[in-house]
């Protein structure tokens, strides 16, 4: 495990972990704006979701979420809007469950990223629904849109 600096909220949080898995939307060199997804296990077995908004510029924003089990993960990736896991962040989510089954942290059937009733990505089933006022502030405001 090593150490690793996030934004959150603007505050710098140190953290010692493993990274499991970053993915981009950045489709060529000359890209004016593309979303960055990192995820983490951190040392205490929990999970740091960075999401980073980023610009040909040079500059960035974007917000990190310290998460219990990748059910909070899960929620963390859905547009704050649409409540759907775009397809990058799907990817990431798909490579940080494999890196934990890899290494014996999760099992195979743990944590599926689950489909709606159209096969398209979703968060949760409605029976595991949780209180995303944990997770999302009512005056955050953050662009997930690829």
């Amino acid at each position: 495990m090593q150490k690793y600096t996030v934004l959150n909220k603007g505050v710098e949080t140190p953290f010692v972990g493993k990274i499991l898995a970053t993915t981009d939307t950045k489709k060529t060199d000359n890209c004016p704006v593309w979303t960055e997804f990192e995820i983490y296990l951190r040392d205490d077995n929990t999970y740091v979701v960075n999401v980073l908004r980023k610009y040909i510029s040079g500059e960035s924003n974007g917000r990190s979420f310290f998460c219990s089990d990748l059910y909070a993960v899960q929620n963390c990736l859905g547009h704050p809007i649409y409540r759907r896991v775009a397809f990058r962040a799907q990817m990431c989510y798909n490579f940080a469950r494999k890196a934990l089954i890899a290494d014996g942290v999760i099992q195979a059937h743990e944590y599926p990223l689950t489909l709606d009733a159209e096969d398209r990505p979703a968060m949760i089933t409605p029976e595991q629904k949780r209180d995303l006022t944990e997770i999302y502030d009512e005056d955050d405001e953050f662009d997930f849109t690829e």
